[in-house]
């Protein structure tokens, strides 16, 4: 489990050089938002008893859900996805 949590923070910080580029105007929010994941990977022994919540707010069409969606694409969670 310990190398499959590695690999997933490795793959944030790849995703740290590419992914806020691809947001025209929202480099920072995604930046904090790998950042808020790597957190969560690092600390996985506080929070693998309670969910990961990211709760995004804005006018609709804004590109909120598109990074989250990407991370966890990239991250192969997909089943880990649910969004309401």
């Amino acid at each position: 489990m310990k190398i499959e949590i590695q690999s997933k923070i490795d793959k944030l910080k790849e995703l740290e050089n590419t992914l806020p580029n691809e947001y025209f105007g929202s480099e920072e929010s995604v930046k904090a938002l790998i950042q808020n994941f790597k957190m969560f990977f690092e600390n996985i022994d506080l929070y693998q008893d309670n969910p990961y919540i990211i709760n995004l707010w804005g006018p609709t069409g804004t590109g909120k859900t598109e990074p989250v969606i990407r991370i966890i694409q990239e991250l192969d969670l997909p089943n880990k996805y649910f969004e309401v």
